[in-house]
């Protein structure tokens, strides 16, 4: 009878776990075994204070599964969601000790662990029947493990025939066959100081008294939040792992299949998001089902996939990645694109284009790919898509609020979205703010700039309406011509107390290289105005110096006046 550290009626032991006809399944595509010997020797700290009686158990937290639907005379598989480190440690501790008893000669105790804790004796219709399965990349170190520990003594005849080991992967040796290698140290040490039965007891407190709460989730789709409730993870489990533990989870016990489709058809398909594959699933969620949260969105794309093989999920999840991509500006994506579109959807990009916005822009973009909508007007909704995004960002409005409104904004128009109806759809919006010319101007002339999110493309595009060439939109920095730090001599134009108040203004800024902005400083104006006039490569900088002979607080209002008109048409509102 194990003491218990929880009233939890789910805490349980590694035993307790094993010795019933189930087995603990790694998802096939998890990432590989990790612990080092650090970790193992935490574990056998633990260990040891049960067996010196400074403590009756262990608790080592929580372990989250999913029970998968399976065959009723195959063993009940449980998905290992969390918990994968310290169920496959306890299981090379029992594999280790029973190796070590029996080359003590003591095999009815070896084939006791064995046939207890670590495979099914009677599942033999099954690919294998070991009680826990590594996933597939440690699969290799796992069979290699196994088949040395039954080539021990007289294990080979009483075992080798009966034991039917995990298939899959290539490396057989790694982290899993290291630890294995560091636990049958640990285990032979202690049978030279001690003897056979201290060793039983390590085993007997490995087995009995570590506790853990076994958490069996009705819902796949709830594993991040428990998981994040409970645990300190070193590498939180993201909706991209869900996904994928979901995908292969559909092909079973068959390695070798999986290990074909996660080749040919899911690495293609994770590779090519790079760094957001993770944000594809949440604006995927909501094409599909328009009310998803980012709580329930996994259990909405289970639904959506019912009836789908593997295979088949893969294609429906790549139905909407081309669009994705080429909105969040993959270059690949970007170029497959009219030119028309691809400067609509770069502008989009570069103006920091609300994740909120990206469920209806795909489906724009992926109606606009399937021909029933005309390029015409999918450039023109970008267009106004871009006027409304920037006149909020120059006129300093978060892009919070609009997730709702973009949830519902391809139903509102029936399927059949036009520029003019998403105007509608925004002008009507009562919470949502598409700024005024007036307050546009107020704005302009007020608002710092130079630290916002939209002082970059605002500086490039009015550059740009100049028509020569320029840098690209990464290759400029911008430039203050009244300096951040005031100096004295440009203290008898800007007294401190307006210079605070105008310096980060957009007025104030312009574009310039790295090098010429390090080399002109905190000079004053007319030592900087025949660099930019004659050396500068950007239009919109050496139309600033012929125009302004002199930098003064009046000039600055009068460019303000200027750029707010270019602006209000650049990005007008209905």
């Amino acid at each position: 009878m194990i003491e218990k550290i929880t009233d939890n009626s789910d805490e349980n032991t590694f035993h307790q776990l094993t010795s019933q006809s189930a087995t603990l399944v790694m998802p096939l595509f998890q990432r590989r075994y990790v612990w080092s010997k650090r970790e193992l020797e935490r574990m056998f700290d633990e260990i040891r204070s049960v067996v010196e009686q400074e403590t009756a158990s262990r608790f080592l937290g929580a372990v989250i599964a999913v029970r998968r639907v399976t065959n009723p005379s195959q063993p009940d598989p449980f998905e290992i969601v969390d918990g994968q480190q310290r169920l496959t440690t306890l299981y090379l501790i029992l594999l280790a000790a029973a190796q070590l008893a029996a080359k003590e000669g003591r095999i009815d105790y070896a084939k006791g662990l064995i046939g207890t804790n670590l495979y099914v004796d009677w599942a033999q219709e099954v690919p294998y029947n070991t009680k826990l399965a590594p996933s597939i990349e440690d699969r290799p170190q796992f069979r290699a493990i196994f088949d040395e520990v039954i080539r021990t003594g007289d294990l080979e005849t009483a075992l080798s025939h009966r034991i039917k080991l995990p298939l899959g992967g290539q490396e057989a040796s790694g982290p899993l066959t290291r630890q294995f290698k560091n636990i049958k140290s640990l285990l032979s040490k202690s049978l030279r100081d001690d003897g056979f039965e201290y060793v039983e007891k390590l085993v007997d407190a490995a087995r009995n008294g570590l506790t853990f709460v076994f958490i069996l989730l009705k819902d796949p789709g709830s594993a991040t939040t428990v998981f994040e409730g409970l645990n300190d993870p070193g590498k939180p489990i993201s909706v991209g792992d869900l996904v994928k533990n979901e995908v292969f989870a559909r092909k079973g016990y068959d390695a070798e299949d999986a290990q074909h489709l996660h080749d040919t058809k899911w690495t293609p398909f994770f590779e090519k998001f790079g760094d957001k594959f993770n944000d594809y699933f949440f604006p995927y969620a909501v094409v599909l089902k328009s009310n998803s949260s980012k709580t329930d969105m996994f259990r909405n794309l289970r639904e959506a996939w019912a009836g789908l093989d593997s295979g088949q999920v893969i294609e429906h999840l790549d139905v909407y990645s081309g669009p994705f991509l080429t909105l969040t500006g993959n270059k690949t994506e970007l170029s497959k694109c009219r030119s028309r579109l691809r400067r609509a959807i770069e502008n989009l990009h570069r103006a920091k284009n609300p994740s909120s916005a990206l469920p209806f822009q795909m489906r724009l973009l992926n109606h606009f790919g399937e021909n029933s909508i005309s390029i015409d007007e999918t450039v023109a909704i970008f267009e106004l898509l871009e006027a409304f995004f920037v006149r909020r960002a120059l006129c300093g409005v978060e892009p919070t609020g609009l997730l709702g409104m973009f949830r519902t904004m391809w139903s509102n128009m029936d399927g059949h979205p036009t520029a003019e109806k998403v105007a509608s759809v925004i002008l009507n919006r009562q919470t949502v703010e598409w700024p005024s010319d007036t307050r546009l101007e107020e704005q302009i002339r007020q608002r710092p700039m130079y630290n916002s999110s939209i002082a970059r493309f605002a500086i490039f595009e009015y550059d740009r309406s100049f028509g020569a060439d320029q840098g690209s939109f990464d290759d400029f920095t911008i430039e203050h011509v009244l300096p951040q730090l005031l100096t004295t001599d440009w203290e008898t134009k800007f007294q401190k107390s307006v210079h605070g108040k105008v310096k980060d203004l957009w007025a104030n800024l312009i574009p310039l290289t790295a090098d010429m902005n390090g080399s002109i400083l905190q000079d004053v104006y007319k030592n900087k105005r025949p660099i930019f006039r004659q050396d500068s490569m950007f239009a919109s900088s050496r139309g600033f110096a012929t125009r302004y002979d002199d930098w003064t607080p009046e000039t600055l209002e009068k460019r303000s006046s200027e750029l707010f008109k270019w602006a209000s048409m650049r990005w007008p509102k209905p």
